[in-house]
């Protein structure tokens, strides 16, 4: 897997993780907020009533109606709180899961390569065998063997070719003869 492809996955997940943390903290500052409001309304019409003397029932109301709304509000903190610690942990999971297919492609992406590179070195040994038998090797067949060898060696050549390599490249690039003093070429 392309590391560019392994960022990106990443970089989602950990967005992923901004983006539901971030809706958490808006949530819970929107009804922080709310309660807030609903607090101090209530500590205005507490005041008027206070003013006509109607207090005691009314505050007694306002106290159950109070802690009812902070036990409701504790509830839903407490069960955002497990969802945030559930979506953690199965980020968590998730990574690790990642993590571990991704160590496999690497594993399987460096197999390839060592095989594509068993290749190719036996297909340059080949050329190097067909062109050093017939004597030379045309422009375009040098231009092909230096393909090969710049793919081979993009692999992570260890230098074992390189010799073969220079060997094809110092090679006529026409079949040439000797005859007498005069020299023919085909």
């Amino acid at each position: 897997m392309p590391n560019w492809l392994i960022i990106f996955i990443t970089a989602m997940i950990s967005a992923l993780a901004g983006v539901v943390v971030g809706a958490i903290v808006n949530w819970l500052r929107k009804q922080t907020n709310t309660y807030k409001e609903a607090v101090q309304r209530k500590e205005d019409e507490r005041i008027e009533k206070l003013a006509s003397g109607v207090i005691k029932k009314q505050d007694e109301q306002y106290k159950l109606e109070n802690e009812k709304f902070r036990e409701e509000m504790k509830q839903e903190i407490s069960e955002l709180r497990n969802e945030f610690k559930e979506l953690n942990t199965n980020l968590k999971e998730v990574k690790q899961e990642l993590n571990t297919k991704i160590d496999s492609i690497e594993e399987d992406i460096d197999l390839l390569k060592k095989g594509t590179q068993a290749s190719l070195r036996n297909d340059l040994y080949e050329l190097r065998e067909k062109y050093c038998k017939r004597g030379y090797a045309s422009i375009e067949e040098k231009r092909e063997f230096e393909n090969t060898y710049e793919n081979y060696h993009n692999l992570g050549a260890n230098g074992v070719m390189d010799y073969i390599h220079k060997e094809v490249m110092s090679l006529p690039s026409e079949k040439t003869e000797k005859k007498g003093k005069q020299r023919l070429v085909e």
